[in-house]
This record gives structure tokens, C-alpha cells and sequence, in this order.
């Protein structure tokens, strides 16, 4: 009798040790893949107010999270904060509407921006799109925005990924 509680002791204990193992890998399981590129001028910000910039994102893995924030990171490594003095980055979605560079004129004006909504809470499926709209508020250009960091949850677990965006939101060139 002590010897079959103690067997089923043990597969009790392997079955919710596999059980939480197989949690932890599909938990965590799955990527974000950026696979287009946008940048502004510094001298096109200055120009214009605001401009819209948009990234195609796609999400390769199990299951679909839901974005929780996303953050940029300038080249100094420090996040950039709403209350920034230098840049100042609003962030959508568009789940279907890649716009690349546009002037905050032709947005409003071919309506765009209709199919934004916010990051906060969105479902991702497979392709969407990152919007941002940005606005030079005193730019340096070593203090340029070099990475999107993307915070989501799924299966209840909150993960992040870092997402480089090569030359930056805004270049010299």
C-alpha cells in the first residue's frame, strides 16, 4: 500500500513538472520580426510638425499575445519617456495600413488615421503595423531612437523582445 502511494506520489509530481515545463516553453515561445524599414530626414522634422512613421510586424510562434506597451530605447541605452524634452514619439496600431513616411497633412487628409487604435490591450493575430507619429521637439541625433522594445503577455505570462531598428526613427542623411 505505502509503495503504490509512493508511486503515485512520484508520477503525480513528473506530470506537473512536464505539465509546467510545457507552460513555460509555449509561454515564452514565439518572436516578433520586423520586415520594413522606415526613417525621417532630421532636416524633414524640422520641417514639418509631425510625421507618421509605420513598421510591419510580424509574430512567428504559438498562440497570440496581446502587446501590453511598447517602448523605445535611444542609443545611450535610456528609455525614451512621454515627457522628453528632445524627441517626442506617439505609438499606434493599424492593423491593416502601412503607411511607411507620411506628413501628418496626408494622413488626415486620405483619413489613415481611422485605423489606428491603441497598443495597449491589442490582440495580435500575425501582421500589423507600428505606428508612430513623431514630432522633433530638440532632437540630438546621438539621443535618436535605436530600438522598439515590444512588452506582451500571453498565456498569462508577460514577455518582451527587443526589436533594433537600424538607423534609427530619425538619420542625419
Amino acid at each position: 500500500m505505502t509503495k503504490r502511494i509512493i508511486t503515485m506520489t512520484l508520477l503525480f509530481i513528473a506530470l506537473v513538472i512536464c505539465i509546467s515545463l510545457s507552460y513555460y516553453y509555449i509561454s515564452g515561445e514565439g518572436e516578433f520580426s520586423k520586415s520594413s524599414y522606415s526613417t525621417a530626414r532630421k532636416e524633414l522634422i524640422s520641417e514639418i510638425d509631425n510625421v507618421f512613421i509605420s513598421y510591419r510586424i510580424k509574430w512567428r510562434g504559438i498562440g497570440n499575445p496581446t502587446i501590453k506597451k511598447i517602448e523605445f530605447i535611444r542609443r545611450d541605452g535610456t528609455i525614451l519617456e512621454d515627457d522628453s524634452n528632445r524627441i517626442d514619439i506617439k505609438t499606434f496600431i493599424a492593423p491593416k495600413t502601412e503607411i511607411g513616411l507620411l506628413d501628418e497633412e496626408s494622413v488626415l487628409d486620405e483619413e489613415l488615421n481611422d485605423n489606428f487604435v491603441a497598443v495597449k490591450g491589442y490582440k495580435v493575430r500575425d501582421i500589423f503595423f507600428v505606428m508612430l507619429k513623431v514630432e522633433l521637439t530638440n532632437a540630438i541625433a546621438d539621443n535618436d531612437v535605436q530600438t522598439m522594445r515590444i512588452t506582451y503577455s500571453k498565456y498569462g505570462r508577460t514577455n518582451s523582445q527587443e526589436i533594433p531598428l537600424e538607423e534609427g526613427v530619425i538619420s542625419e542623411n
